[in-house]
């Protein structure tokens, strides 16, 4: 995933995830794993710091709600598992001779600096919808362009971002305008049309994209949005 990624970008890698054949509970016997997501095969090891999640292969049933799928099942193959993931870039593994499997093409988008969904992005975005400020985040993190049809998949269906919660939109945001490619993907949420339901915050978006050149502190991307919109 994220973690490979990072590792043929030569960036720092700060979250590792492991996707294994091996059941939870047999997990939980190798390592002082403990149980944080059984519900969706996954178990964690703390090693210092940091947190490493392993998780069996597995498929996802259908999502009723635009965000969680509704049934689990093991799935046969680690290829298998990675059809469920959201963008190619993150779609990589790797196994523990460094060996990393490409099943989705995300090597090629990432030296191409293209985020683009698995699969169909329709489909990838009514299975979650977080899924579409995950692609801005993206952007503000790596510089990425989002691919024609996944940017315009992200305009088609940035309504269900009004199903997602609250603090779960504000999380996103946050850490997107943490990242060094802010203004770019500020506009993006102008010319997708996402900034449209994030509440409060468009005519703040507008303003910025016309008129800054460096990215802004996050009190002050707020303030800025409060005041146009005469919250304050």
């Amino acid at each position: 995933g994220g973690c490979v990624r990072d590792y043929l970008l030569k960036r720092e890698i700060n979250d590792i995830d492991i996707t294994t054949s091996a059941k939870p509970f047999d997990v939980m016997k190798l390592f002082k794993a403990k149980p944080t997501g059984l519900q969706y095969g996954t178990v964690s090891v703390q090693k210092g710091s940091l947190t490493i999640e392993i998780t069996t292969y597995r498929k996802d049933g259908e999502y009723l709600d635009n965000r969680h799928p509704e049934t689990i099942e093991e799935a046969p193959s680690v290829e298998e598992d990675v059809k469920r993931r959201d963008f190619t870039i993150n779609g990589l593994v790797m196994d523990e001779q460094y060996n990393v499997f490409d099943y989705v093409g995300g090597k090629q988008d990432i030296l191409d600096k293209i985020i683009r969904t698995i699969g169909d992005p329709n489909e990838r975005f009514k299975e979650d919808a977080l899924r579409i400020l995950r692609a801005v985040y993206f952007q503000a993190k790596l510089g990425f362009q989002i691919h024609k049809d996944t940017r315009e998949s992200m305009a088609l269906n940035k309504e269900l971002i009004r199903k997602l919660p609250n603090e779960r939109v504000l999380n996103e945001l946050l850490k997107t305008l943490k990242e060094p490619k802010q203004l770019m993907a500020l506009k993006t949420l102008e010319t997708t049309g996402l900034m449209h339901v994030l509440p409060g915050l468009s005519k703040g978006i507008m303003y910025i994209n016309e008129t800054q050149k460096e990215p802004l502190f996050i009190d002050t991307f707020f303030s800025l949005c409060f005041v146009l919109n005469g919250f304050v």
